[in-house]
């Protein structure tokens, strides 16, 4: 049984990964980007609609279910 394909898919997979506790790049420009007042100015927004129950308005710009639900769609598109 030849072992070289598996033991080269390992080198391969391994140095790809990186060791344990190897910091992955693109995960730390990720958490870099993580603003304190960007997640309050979120909160904020969603307390401007008023509520968000889900038997609330749906079709207000500015209150209500609708309202937030379309502004989170639009966030993740932009995203």
């Amino acid at each position: 049984m030849n072992r070289f394909p598996a033991l080269a898919a390992a080198a391969i997979i391994t140095s790809a990964w990186g060791a344990p506790g190897d910091r992955n790049a693109q995960i730390v420009r990720i958490v870099d980007e993580i603003s304190p007042q960007r997640i309050e100015a979120t909160i904020r927004k969603l307390v401007s609609f008023g509520t968000r129950n889900s038997l609330s308005e749906t079709q207000s710009d500015v209150r209500g279910i609708g309202a937030a639900r379309r502004w989170i769609k639009a966030e993740l598109e932009r995203c």
